[in-house]
């Protein structure tokens, strides 16, 4: 299959979001776009990982660029409030140092000092992690902090329905209609040639499906099965709107704060303007209206605009059939917990570029197969790795908790690389092909393993390092004196860190001083 010319239809953000990856990427490609009149985009995508700044590469855009018309925030971590009990907290802070000896050096001190799991977990291993504590930002920090790339251990807040309407100011070289399409044409092969629209018809060798949950091209036309992510995830509704500030100096942080409630969580994207806020829960175990007096209570607010959404969670069989892609919702969706929907669309389109470009956009088969089963594994991915912040919770308090931490079966669900873990020391472990998955995304100290100390589990020391120093006392290769000056070091490290972070410029005197210039509301 040759491509020289593709249609995608659907705008929103996931629609602009393919529109700009290929005007920018194959020049030679003629690209257009056909989006509804009538249908309205879900746009809730506010919060994005470190790895949103390959898409930004890819583009060429620079933060200065496009921050300022999306109202755009920094994001250097997650904080998950209530989550592994009530009245606890932890966070996820992105990047962070990897190595093994570091891990098994922070195993050997914080069982000799009964040090606490989640807090010392992050100190150890990720410096952004007293960034987050101290709502600070920097890009220059003349070495102060380890292992700490304010490009790619950075990521964003944002509003997406304007994301796509900067993209689409972007995307100078994309014929752009707005139409309803009404039919879809194909060859004797099954292969489309074209869609009818009620204003036009529209060809192209390869058809990009972005039409969001409704996946009109991918399974209403070309048959691929959906496969639903129940069995994992139970949260299938969504309240979602802004509010304003109350005390924008204090509430506008450098994180995204998830905080678990009754049926299920809530969500806070502090952007430049407002905050995000939202309530993502189940109707299993709670009716719509409850939900909406549950989230005003949290918030305080009574007088708010939601926007209700029905949450389609799952994957479909196959991604890429034939010559329709589909890219966004239309492929798969697992919740709003984790960012995972910016993230598996930037995803997806890194792939499908380079797919693309690999044979100067010469297409078969085998390429398309390959898409497919790593796009799958990585939806897969980040299904399980959702999936933990529930199971390893210790909540039990309401009968949606205990149906998350009690009842349900992670290990029973068909998944053949989900929990299987053996214990360590009085710890926990996974076996390789859970610590393996998704390594684009977590890697060996990324984040699942935030998770699992922020919920108490100890992060064991590294299995090889383990069995080769059996002999010594908890596996790890260092003496009593030893141990004792890794924590006196560790102490007077984050004790002189603490109070040269606390120099740096706030969250928003650092929007302000780099993006929004000086503009401070």
């Amino acid at each position: 299959m040759n491509i020289n010319k593709i249609l995608i239809v659907g705008g929103g953000t996931s629609g602009w979001m393919t529109a700009a990856s290929i005007f920018k990427t194959l020049p030679n490609v003629e690209v257009s776009l056909v989006e509804s009149k009538s249908i309205p985009t879900i746009g809730v995508g506010e919060s994005t990982l470190g790895q949103f700044n390959l898409f930004l590469d890819m583009l060429g855009l620079k933060d200065e660029d496009w921050m300022a018309e999306c109202n755009a925030t920094y994001k250097n971590g997650i904080r998950f409030n209530n989550f592994s009990d009530l009245g606890k907290s932890y966070d996820y802070p992105f990047g962070g140092r990897d190595r093994i000896d570091i891990q098994n050096k922070w195993a050997a001190v914080r069982d000799c000092y009964n040090l606490p799991i989640n807090e010392s977990y992050n100190e150890w291993h990720n410096d952004n992690s007293l960034l987050m504590k101290y709502n600070r930002c920097t890009k220059n920090h003349d070495g102060l902090l380890d292992a700490f790339d304010f490009k790619y251990d950075t990521a964003y807040h944002f509003d997406a329905k304007l994301f796509a309407e900067f993209l689409k100011k972007f995307c100078t070289g994309v014929q752009h209609h707005y139409d309803n399409i009404v039919d879809v044409n194909k060859d004797e092969y099954g292969y489309i040639t074209s869609v009818d629209g009620e204003d036009g018809n529209y060809t192209a060798d390869l058809f990009i499906d972005c039409t969001g949950f409704q996946s009109r091209l991918l399974e209403k036309e070309m048959g691929s099965e959906f496969l639903s992510y129940k069995p994992w995830l139970d949260n299938d509704r969504a309240l979602a709107a802004h509010i304003p500030y109350r005390n924008r100096s204090e509430e506008l942080v450098n994180y995204t704060k998830c905080t678990a409630i009754d049926n299920g969580w809530v969500w806070n994207t502090p952007l430049w303007d407002s905050l995000g806020v939202g309530y993502v829960y189940s109707s299993d175990f709670v009716d719509d209206d409850t939900a909406e007096m549950e989230l005003k209570k949290h918030v305080g607010v009574d007088d708010i605009d939601f926007r209700r959404i029905n949450i389609r969670h799952g994957i479909h069989k196959e991604g890429w059939v034939k010559n329709v892609v589909a890219i966004g919702l239309s492929y798969s969706f697992v919740e709003p917990l984790e960012s995972s929907s910016l993230a598996s669309t930037h995803e997806c389109l890194l792939r499908l570029i380079r797919t693309l470009k690999d044979r100067n956009c010469r297409v078969n088969r085998f390429d398309i197969d390959l898409y497919n089963i790593t796009s799958a594994n990585d939806m897969d991915s980040w299904r399980d790795f959702v999936a933990i912040h529930y199971t390893a919770s210790s909540r039990d308090d309401t009968r949606y908790w205990r149906h998350q931490t009690q009842e349900k079966s992670y290990v029973n669900l068909g998944s053949g690389k989900f929990i299987k873990h053996n214990v360590i020391n009085d710890g926990i472990t996974f076996d390789d092909k859970y610590q393996g998955l998704s390594q684009n995304l977590f890697g060996y100290a990324g984040g699942w393993t935030y998770v699992m100390a922020g919920n108490g589990y100890k992060i064991p020391a590294h299995k090889r390092q383990q069995e080769y120093n059996a002999y010594q006392s908890y596996g790890l290769p260092y003496s009593p004196d030893e141990v004792e000056h890794l924590y006196l070091q560790w102490r007077k490290r984050i004790k002189h860190l603490s109070n040269e972070i606390q120099k740096l410029p706030t969250h928003d005197i650092f929007l302000s001083q780099h993006i929004y210039k000086q503009k401070l509301l």
